[in-house]
């Protein structure tokens, strides 16, 4: 059902116990398709219900492998009341780990932290049985490892989540607000740029003999950008609402109906014709 209301944008991987398939264990991989190629990605059952491999690309070209397990708690720190157990389960867990060199993430990020995703009211427990363990290559392009409620009110569990980069992607910061093309192409946004550039221009030829701190070019220009900026967010609002027609064209160029904020040029008026006497 879930795949079906969100296939344009989810795929969802999913193996269910053979036995009880509604009742008890099963486990999916719900992948993202803006982030990940879904349609080519390979899904292995290991242990139907159990274990589940999805292998799928990224970007960049880079491939990425997912493996979902049910495991068992193998840390005291990661049970309330907190106890060790040691089971064939936790020994071939740790083997696994061991050999793929695998560290669970939000415990290495928070060594000392104690966190529970799932609490057996009846026996009154708490657990951290919700884990993700990475490589070590991953570990490092991790980041805001956090454990949440999932939002929905069915699941039991809480859910742990992470954030990760691929290798070599760039540094992305905070992004800055620019002029929308409808803002630039607008007639009367040019001609109040135009305006203000000009009286920015003669306070600073006015001021240029009396230098200081607070007068001088570098500050008049950080005034005069403001000014610009806070002109072009109000035009852009004014003209998102469709209420103004002030539109610069090229006559030359076809207009785009694909633009989101596309407002059509005015039709040019018909020439006034004088009779001659």
């Amino acid at each position: 059902m879930i795949q079906n209301l969100f296939s344009w944008r989810l795929r969802i991987k999913a193996s269910a116990d053979p036995n009880k398939p509604m009742q008890r264990a099963g486990i999916a991989a719900v992948l993202n398709r803006g982030e990940f190629d879904a349609e080519h990605a390979k899904c292995i059952e290991i242990v139907l219900g159990r274990a589940l491999i999805v292998k799928a690309q990224i970007h960049g070209g880079k491939k990425l492998s997912i493996l979902g397990i049910y495991a068992p708690n193998s840390e005291a720190i990661d049970r309330m009341p907190a106890r060790l157990e040691r089971n064939a389960a936790t020994e071939a867990l740790d083997k696994l780990k061991l050999e793929l060199r695998l560290r669970d993430g939000w415990r290495t990020t928070y060594p000392d932290s104690v966190r529970f995703t799932f609490t057996q009211t009846r026996i009154r427990e708490n657990d951290q049985i919700d884990r993700i363990y990475v490589a070590s290559k991953i570990l490092e392009r991790a980041r805001e490892w956090d454990m949440k409620p999932s939002g929905l009110k069915s699941a039991d569990h809480w859910m742990v989540s992470v954030q990760m980069s691929t290798e070599g992607a760039p540094e992305i910061r905070r992004d800055r607000w620019t002029v929308p093309e409808q803002v630039l192409n607008d007639k009367r946004f040019l001609e109040e740029a135009c305006k203000t550039a000009q009286k920015w221009a003669d306070t600073a030829k006015a001021r240029n003999a009396e230098r200081t701190n607070n007068a001088n070019p570098q500050e008049l220009y950080i005034k005069y950008k403001n000014e610009i900026l806070t002109t072009a967010r109000e035009r852009d609002k004014a003209l998102t609402r469709g209420g103004e027609n002030n539109m610069v064209m090229d006559p030359d160029k076809p207009p785009d109906p694909a633009k989101r904020h596309y407002v059509q040029a005015e039709k040019s008026k018909p020439k006034q014709t004088h009779d001659q006497t």
